[in-house]
């Protein structure tokens, strides 16, 4: 228990604070309670609450649990995860790293924080909540559940990050890790009217901007309540930018809310980016078995893919190699937005050169969507690709659509459907194969554009 004051608290199942330390074949099966209090910054991990610069965590192995109960009033700052809550990378040695660690406890947060909060962030995460090192073969089995009411006041940018293995990565790569832990946001997670908030969630990392490779995730994500503000959910990335490769996603994600405000992006892989890379990146070898299902009553933006939900910048980005064999499932009513639900891509804005991407048969694509003004684009690989597909190269999948496309709704708006590529950039669309049927029902676009087409709709090939 705990009375607000602005100080930092750390709790750790073996260490609170560390400093330059190296820590090895650590275990802690205890349990870790919050009761009750008020919290200033907020640091715990199930091994290590607070891992300063320099200090490295190899062949570490957590079994208790983490409960913070609904008797936690206020928390201005969380970084909490289920080995180690914040990592810290000293750039000058280029240490500060944890490798071989596994964590098994299960992480339950039921905080009530009333609608008045004023929070800056929160990061929690299977692994570690906060990293800024490598992170090398960590594995996560334990499920994090987050219920309670989740409120801030904030009017511009802070975030809730969580993800199964790191919550909120921002320095050095992740590599050879795999999450097996469920996720689940039943809290209504609301922020001021107009602000920059944002909720990332996904397997491997809600929010990142490092190189990620080798990468598999297992657990279900299910996020349910009202939501407010930017949300992206990923079966391994929820917001990133930087070179990806390897990954795999089998676990369903659930999205059912009361209302979806403006940018959302949702998807089996990588939800959404916005990075500005000097160079290009290549992203590739994906692969999304998990299901998508999402219903919100009403809906101010979405973009959704199997393996990459939205790239907004103009930059050099190639996806080579994506596969979806999940079905993808989508129900809401949209007003003057655009929504974009592609078997593989949501919308790739930059210049591309990809390749190698195949929605499989059991990839189906059933929108059930009334949209008035605005944007409907469906596409069985995407609903918008500002460039050109290369043919696949040897080894790659052929560029193709196998799955069928289902689109239900009153639809007054400009409407677009392909087999292939939704796009409104004229461009050729070359080396596309569709073998799915599309079914349209309901739409009501007599005074709206409609453009349908078994392989390409509104495009110059």
């Amino acid at each position: 228990d705990a009375t607000f004051s602005k100080y930092d608290t750390r709790i750790g199942g073996v260490i609170g604070f560390m400093y330059g330390l190296n820590v090895s074949h650590c275990t802690n099966s205890g349990n870790i309670t919050i009761n009750s209090g008020a919290f200033y910054y907020l640091y715990c991990g199930g091994i290590v609450a607070y891992s300063g610069s320099s200090s490295i965590v190899n062949d570490a192995h957590n079994t208790g649990a983490i409960y913070m109960k609904k008797e936690v009033t206020q928390i201005h700052s969380l970084v909490l995860g289920g080995a180690v809550g914040y990592q810290q990378n000293d750039d000058a040695t280029g240490t500060g790293d944890f490798n071989n660690v596994i964590n098994d406890g299960a992480i339950t947060i039921e905080a009530n924080m009333p609608e008045n909060t004023d929070y800056n962030y929160f990061r929690i995460g299977g692994i570690a909540g906060w990293s800024q090192g490598e992170n090398n073969n960590n594995t996560n089995n334990g499920a994090i559940n987050i219920s309670g009411s989740l409120y801030n006041a904030h009017s511009s940018a802070h975030s809730m990050c969580v993800a199964g293995i790191v919550g909120y990565k921002t320095v050095d790569a992740v590599k050879d890790v795999e999450n097996n832990g469920d996720i689940t946001i039943s809290a209504p997670v609301g922020y001021a009217e107009g602000s920059d908030c944002r909720l990332y969630v996904a397997g491997i990392t809600g929010y990142g901007v490092t190189v990620v490779s080798n990468a598999k995730n297992t657990g279900d994500i299910e996020i349910t309540g009202a939501t407010q503000g930017y949300l992206g959910v990923g079966g391994i990335a929820g917001w990133f930018g930087n070179q990806i490769t390897n990954i795999e996603n089998t676990g369903n994600i659930k999205v059912k809310v009361t209302s979806i405000n403006a940018h959302t992006y949702i998807s089996g892989c990588i939800a959404a980016t916005t990075a500005s890379p000097e160079t290009g990146y290549i992203l590739s070898n994906f692969i999304n078995r998990g299901s998508i299902n999402i219903e919100a009553d009403s809906c101010k933006g979405l973009w959704l893919g199997g393996c990459l939900g939205f790239w907004s910048k103009q930059v050099a980005i190639a996806l080579r190699s994506a596969e979806n064999y999940g079905p993808i499932t989508v129900k809401t009513t949209a007003s003057h937005t655009e929504v974009r639900i592609g078997g593989i891509i949501g919308y790739l804005y930059g210049t591309s050169n990809s390749r190698g991407l195949h929605n499989h048969k059991s990839a189906t694509i059933n929108v059930d969507v009334d949209v008035t003004g605005g944007a409907l684009c469906v596409g069985g690989i995407a609903s918008g690709l500002r460039d050109a597909l290369d043919a696949a190269k040897s080894g790659e999948p052929a560029n193709g659509n196998d799955a069928d496309i289902f689109v239900t709704g009153s639809t007054k708006t400009a409407f677009e459907v392909g087999g292939g590529i939704c796009t409104p950039n004229n461009y050729n669309r070359t080396n596309i194969t569709n073998n799915g049927n599309i079914t349209i029902t309901g739409a009501d676009a007599a005074n709206y554009s409609l453009s349908l087409s078994l392989v390409s709709a509104n495009s110059a090939n």
